[in-house]
């Protein structure tokens, strides 16, 4: 028996469609896994390079190693805050390996002298030279402990402070005036700020022992106090002009301070409490004396 099948049967064109659209579907398979993969390793580029300047700079604690920041998308926004904090960090690494190294130059010379004058002591207890020694060596005891505690505040009032409340400059500036007694004159005004009310007193006070270590015998000492300023001004010799911008450095002091008891760190102190709360602090040419600079962000009238 016989059959036929008709020219237009459809099962040979339907098997080609069906081995075409195979072949196309690998094809587009193959083609979308290679773009995926360029795309990837494009997309991916950037979070590598990151990934490998972290991990070098983890490895060597350098913190200079440049970070990429290419792009504008996340990842480049990513790779710029990175590289602002290693930035910030290399900055306060630095200052802390400056102080250390400060402290210990201005450690050394107090504990040389103390060290001496016991060893002194030790050999010869009975010697007439022993009352002085003693003295000295409580003296030098004094300038230690000075040292450490004004190192302790510079540490801490680096810090964000944990109480703040609304302060009035000008009732903070007459309480550490009334302390000192009546050789400052206090000319204030009602100013209000906000901040640690400890650590801006410390920082008036500090300017107010400057003065009174500069200032002769009966000289007059004028604390000013107006719109957010607070002003500290003396009757000493003044600051020559070429330390002016000095002389809220730590343990900065000119020539003619080195003979005076004091570790350099006092007015540092009050620049580093007048940064904290978002003022700043400055020496201020004066024709006579000296005119240190508060100013302040006033919180209210």
């Amino acid at each position: 028996m016989r059959t036929a099948t008709p020219e237009t049967d459809p099962d040979p064109i339907l098997r080609e469609l069906a081995w075409l659209l195979a072949g196309s579907t690998a094809a587009a398979t193959l083609l979308a896994v290679l773009a995926s993969r360029l795309a990837s390793r494009r997309v991916l580029r950037p979070v590598r390079q990151l990934t490998e300047t972290v991990e070098r700079i983890r490895d060597s604690g350098d913190l200079t190693i440049p970070v990429p920041t290419d792009g504008r998308d996340e990842i480049g926004r990513l790779g710029a805050a990175f590289a602002t904090m290693t930035a910030a960090l290399d900055g306060s690494v630095g200052a802390q390996r400056r102080l250390v190294a400060d402290a210990s130059h201005e450690l050394r010379t107090p504990l040389t002298s103390l060290t001496v004058n016991l060893a002194l002591l030790a050999e010869n207890p009975n010697d007439e030279q022993a009352p002085v020694l003693a003295a000295e060596a409580l003296a030098q005891a004094g300038e230690l402990t000075a040292l450490v505690n004004d190192l302790v505040d510079l540490a801490r009032y680096g810090e964000a402070a944990a109480h703040t409340e609304d302060v009035r400059l000008d009732l903070v500036a007459e309480r550490v005036a009334a302390r000192r007694g009546a050789d400052l004159v206090c000319v204030t005004e009602p100013t209000l700020i906000h901040g640690d009310p400890d650590a801006l007193e410390r920082a008036v006070a500090n300017l107010v022992d400057n003065a009174v270590k500069w200032s002769p015998p009966g000289g007059r000492i004028r604390i000013s106090v107006a719109t957010g300023v607070l002003e500290v001004a003396d009757s000493g010799p003044g600051i020559p002009e070429s330390d002016l911008p000095f002389v809220f450095d730590r343990f900065y002091r000119s020539p003619e301070a080195r003979s005076l008891p004091g570790s350099g760190l006092g007015l540092a102190i009050v620049r580093q409490v007048a940064e904290a709360h978002g003022g700043t602090a400055e020496a201020v040419p004066s024709a006579t004396g000296a005119r240190l600079r508060l100013t302040f962000p006033v919180a209210g009238p």
